[in-house]
């Protein structure tokens, strides 16, 4: 931990309180409960990237089935496809 230098915040009275009581608690002095306060913070956001990187992946993982699917029809497909005309445009 770096040097700590005092500083001060506007809380309510009623958070002060329970910060306090969640320090002596927990046995950890204010400052260590600040830092730990912190790392919460941003292990909740991580998670909530990891989230939205995952629901991403997952969506791609479908849109490559669908696709695998089609390949997998248009390589089972055993007619010449004379049955179509080319059209340039």
């Amino acid at each position: 931990m770096s040097e700590i230098k005092s500083q001060s915040f506007r809380l309510s009275k009623e958070s002060t309180k329970k910060f306090r009581r969640f320090c002596e608690e927990n046995g950890v002095s204010q400052a260590q409960g600040f830092d730990g306060l912190l790392r919460l913070a941003e292990i909740e956001k991580n998670n909530k990237e990891i989230a939205a990187l995952n629901e991403k992946n997952r969506k791609l993982e479908q849109e490559l089935a669908v696709f695998k699917k089609w390949d997998d029809i248009g390589e089972n497909d055993n007619d010449d496809d004379s049955d179509f005309d080319v059209w340039e445009v």
